[in-house]
């Protein structure tokens, strides 16, 4: 889309004319009368009493966006948070290697009680294998799925990264405006 010079003391569309018009994305503008798309150069735009009523129009229309914006983050931000912890459960990774040391230290205190030694030994073997074998084939799982979610960790990730951009742009176009 080029940007079309635009005659800012009337603020009409440069198509039709007519004085009515929408934000469409960032500095892109649609006239409500032909459905045409523009750009205003916002830099060049002077407040003055011709068009105070415009530009205050214009920044509320551009706090709203922000205020939109901020909840589609949000919920993409949620998502990619959700998705991260998918891919790296580390708390059960955690508890495994717990359930794995308990298993050894019950081992280990069998191996040394001579009174329990014959009896109880085979059970903390199996515990301590039981346990092994689970964490191996945990971690085996484990990496297969953060394989699997990584494209959407990647996309929600991109997400965020897009809208907080947009939400920068009319910040700034904001702050042009309140000059």
């Amino acid at each position: 889309m080029k940007n079309l010079k635009i005659n800012y003391s009337s603020l009409n569309c440069p198509h039709c004319g007519a004085s009515k018009y929408t934000l469409s994305y960032n500095d892109v503008f649609t006239c409500e009368y032909c459905n045409q798309s523009f750009n205003f150069n916002l830099e060049e735009i002077e407040v003055n009493s011709e068009n105070k009523i415009f530009v205050e129009e214009l920044k509320s229309e551009f706090y709203n966006k922000i205020e939109e914006l901020e909840v589609e983050k949000a919920k993409y931000k949620n998502m990619l948070l959700y998705y991260q912890k998918l891919s790296q459960p580390k708390a059960l990774t955690n508890l495994f290697l717990t359930l794995l040391i308990i298993s050894s230290l019950l081992l280990y205190a069998f191996i040394m009680d001579p009174e329990t030694f014959g009896s109880h030994l085979i059970y903390g073997v199996i515990s301590v294998v039981a346990n092994l074998i689970l964490f191996i084939l945990f971690k085996k799982r484990a990496k297969s799925k953060h394989k699997h979610y990584l494209p959407y960790v990647s996309f929600f990730a991109e997400k965020v990264v897009d809208y907080q951009y947009q939400i920068d742009s009319y910040k700034k176009y904001i702050s042009l405006l309140s000059k």
